[in-house]
């Protein structure tokens, strides 16, 4: 039989689910297990599989667990480099609110993933989830080479490459503007009002954002206040109870000396009896 072309997609893809604390061991026990069965290929290239950063274990994690969102997120990137070809500007817009959404719902599964992970979700490593993010939704999928969920190291900024398949039309030429009347005027402020509006949902969204991740990272820290808090106990009963068995060790080693002497003790009263008995016997014949 001809050996198999790489490892089971199945027992990779349960091993890019694990915590990533799990990975190394889990790997190096896959690549034993196939190189035991006889496929050396397979297992070869498992034990070549570098361990993800944290953040593109962020990003795996999102691909497994999240998957509808991830999806939605993906397929928005698709609308969107859709609308940049075919130039309609409302469907632009609404593509890009929809990629924005998707990746700010991401992002948020992102952080409370990382501190259930006892990862810190710093303003770097999510930034690096984010610029992964942005590259998978421009390519439409993982670059050649790499699958979904199984990301070992952050994907670069999306370049002029990645574009090189779209096609921007250049604007129709302009039209003579009419002249200003009363009413384009009134349009006018309504469309500023409107920018103004947009903006100000801008802002607010963007606060909320900030108090979404200053949330998230107080909650991960306090987690951690409370686990190193039950370290902390758990070191002081261990020092308690090493220092009471300690203690029983001694009261033990002190009762065995007694025991010993007591038993020294005894045997040489019995000697001096059975000594007193002979000297009773000997006057009592004397006599």
């Amino acid at each position: 039989m001809s050996p198999s072309p790489g490892p089971p997609a199945e027992r990779l893809e349960a091993l890019f689910r694990l915590p990533l604390a799990d990975f190394t061991a889990a790997r190096n026990a896959l690549a034993t297990e196939l190189k035991k069965a006889g496929d050396r290929e397979a297992a070869a290239a498992v034990a070549a599989l570098a361990k993800p950063s944290a953040s593109a274990w962020a990003v795996n994690a999102l691909y497994w667990n999240e998957r509808p969102l991830f999806d939605a997120f993906l397929a928005a990137g698709a609308r969107l480099v859709t609308a940049q070809r075919s130039g309609g500007a409302d469907a632009f817009r609404d593509a890009q609110k929809q990629r924005k959404d998707a990746l700010l719902g991401l992002m948020k599964k992102a952080e409370a993933t990382l501190a259930l992970a006892w990862h810190g979700a710093t303003p770097a490593l999510l930034g690096r989830i984010s610029q992964s993010l942005e590259s998978l939704a421009v390519r439409g999928g993982a670059p050649e080479g790499m699958a979904l969920g199984q990301l070992v190291e952050d994907l670069e900024p999306p370049g002029f490459d990645a574009f090189a398949g779209l096609r921007f039309e250049a604007p129709p030429p302009a039209t003579p503007k009419a002249p200003r009347t009363e009413s384009t005027a009134v349009a006018d402020a309504k469309a500023r009002r409107a920018a103004i509006e947009d903006a100000r949902e801008a802002v607010l969204s963007a606060e909320a954002e900030v108090r979404v991740r200053k949330k998230a990272m107080a909650d991960a820290a306090a987690t951690a206040d409370k686990a190193r808090a039950t370290q902390r106990s758990a070191e002081e009963a261990l020092s308690d109870a090493s220092l009471k068995a300690r203690r029983a060790t001694e009261t033990a080693e002190k009762a065995g000396f007694e025991a010993r002497r007591v038993g020294t003790a005894l045997a040489e009263a019995e000697r001096a009896l059975e000594a007193a008995k002979a000297a009773f016997d000997r006057k009592k014949r004397e006599l």
